[in-house]
């Protein structure tokens, strides 16, 4: 499927599934974002799961999309679940095991920085993968020095412990509580970013 077709398709089985239940099979994620932007828009109920190999099986079924498809709140607590699995193999004495989580968990919290800039401060106007370019949305952004330091703090922490760095430059793995404290750090500004777009978005409609 191109991206035009792709987009028609996902509103055509939305519409179908006013009438009746319908499952789709994908392994294009762009695609099952897509089926689940048109459901919504079309007020049909959804749900998504994921089909994995793991502990020696196939088709091993995990609740919601793989963490690459996952919008900011799904991430968070898929990287909230990686912080206590750290803090629990720590407990254990696998150290290895415990650091190489929370390295790979700063990986993913940058990732969700930067999948934040584009679902929350942006408002979506402009979304990876999408022809479109919602202006409309755009009476929800407002963008201020504050923002910005907080982006630029978070991002550049993330970097610091996702990041190979020379022997000489590298700082300690964090501390699962540390971890935490910077997830939950993330979800409180998304919060925030949340709570001051709308009422950028009512101070706004009074121009309009």
């Amino acid at each position: 499927l191109d991206h035009i077709r792709r987009e028609r398709i996902a509103g055509r089985v939305a519409k179908v599934a006013k009438d009746r239940q319908i499952v789709v099979f994908t392994h294009d994620l762009v695609f099952a974002n897509s089926l689940m932007e048109s459901a919504k828009k079309a007020g049909v109920s959804s749900a998504s799961k994921t089909l994995r190999f793991g502990s020696g099986k196939a088709g091993v079924v995990i609740d919601g999309l793989p963490f690459e498809g996952q919008k900011v709140p799904g991430r968070l607590d898929s990287i909230r679940k990686m912080a206590n699995r750290a803090k629990e193999a720590y407990g254990n004495g696998d150290i290895d095991t415990s650091d190489n989580l929370i390295r790979l968990g700063y990986g993913r919290l940058r990732d969700t920085w930067e999948r934040l800039i584009e679902e929350y401060l942006f408002a979506g106007v402009v979304v990876r993968f999408r022809r479109s370019v919602e202006t409309r949305r755009l009476r929800e952004v407002e963008v201020g020095d504050d923002e910005f330091l907080a982006v630029e703090e978070g991002m550049s922490r993330c970097s610091r412990f996702a990041h190979d760095t020379p022997v000489e430059a590298q700082d300690p793995v964090p501390t699962h509580d540390e971890f935490l404290a910077d997830i939950d750090k993330l979800d409180a500004f998304a919060k925030n970013v949340r709570a001051n777009a709308k009422d950028t978005e009512k101070r706004r409609d009074l121009l309009c």
